[in-house]
């Protein structure tokens, strides 16, 4: 997914089962995983397990741009259909 973040938002945290990769395009970007908080900036990239609690918010006074791309149970089930 391409995320267009808006300056001051900041998400819950959640968990779930899979993996997340986050590459920031433009902007900053704070990650909270567990009780770790990573800032990462344009052309940093951050790849952890879904199944931790996590969380994200714009670290940026602009709007940031995130590729995000993940696994998820859904896909599982989708591939193992006929």
């Amino acid at each position: 997914m391409l995320v267009h973040v808006p300056p001051g938002y900041a998400s819950e945290a959640v968990q779930h089962e899979g993996e997340e990769i986050a590459f920031v395009l433009e902007g900053s970007l704070l990650v909270g995983i567990g009780e770790e908080s990573i800032r990462l900036d344009a052309g940093d990239s951050l790849h952890y397990p879904a199944g931790r609690a996590h969380r994200w918010s714009n670290a940026h006074d602009g709007w940031t741009r995130v590729l995000w791309t993940g696994t998820a149970p859904i896909f599982d089930r989708l591939r193992d259909e006929p």
